[in-house]
């Protein structure tokens, strides 16, 4: 048995809190439809998104190797965008690698960019470590999964994006359901076409209508 690291950096012009919500807080959702030819489904089988969460990633027949796994998220820090995870089930363990765990982590760049940083630690079964090429074909397929949510991103700018919403007297008079009131909420606005959430308030169950975009904003 040979432990084994492999680590790449990638510069970005997205901001790390949109990257982060993207491919970490909404990667179930977001990751099948970006790469529907590569990922089937991504499952929550346990948890809410926390420390201890269980997902299934489930494959198409372009992975030849294996046809899913499990991870367990190990860590996750919302202000320092820090994410880890380990596979506990599936892909290669058992075949290739005994333990895999890979860390995701986006800094602050220039020019309201990203330094995104992408490192895996494993353990082999035979005692060898990846040939080069392997590790290589590892760490492409990694940045081309980000290369997909950045394209995604930079599409469509205001995707994920937190605005600050602030809803007056006389707009709430007009909305059915939200009083003659005023209040300031972050209003994480759900990605177009996938999200689940509205670009306009959402209308209560007596109101003419659900809003533009079929639901009611994701709040975070």
């Amino acid at each position: 048995m040979v432990a084994g690291t492999v680590g790449h950096e990638i510069l970005s012009p997205i901001s790390p809190s949109r990257l982060w919500k993207a491919m970490v807080k909404d990667s179930h959702n977001l990751m099948p439809k970006l790469m529907p030819e590569i990922i089937s489904s991504i499952v929550i089988l346990e948890g809410d998104g926390g420390v201890g969460t269980i997902r299934q990633s489930n494959f198409t027949d372009v992975i030849k190797d294996f046809s899913y796994w499990k991870d367990r998220i190990d860590e996750i820090n919302d202000n320092n965008h820090l994410f880890k995870y380990s596979v506990i089930e599936g892909g290669l363990l058992g075949k290739k690698v005994k333990s895999t765990t890979f860390t995701l982590e986006f800094k602050d760049g220039i020019n309201g960019g990203s330094v995104c940083k992408f490192h895996g630690e494993f353990e082999t079964v035979e005692g060898n470590l990846p040939k080069e090429d392997e590790t290589k074909e590892m760490m492409g397929n990694m940045e081309g999964m980000f290369k997909a949510v950045e394209g995604y991103l930079l599409e469509n700018p205001n995707a994920y994006e937190a605005l600050q919403v602030v809803f007056q007297k006389n707009i709430a008079e007009n909305l059915a359901g939200w009083g003659s009131w005023w209040r300031v909420v972050d209003w994480a606005v759900a990605p177009p076409p996938f999200g689940a959430g509205s670009s306009a308030p959402p209308r209560s169950s007596g109101g003419s209508g659900s809003g533009s975009g079929g639901g009611p904003p994701v709040w975070r």
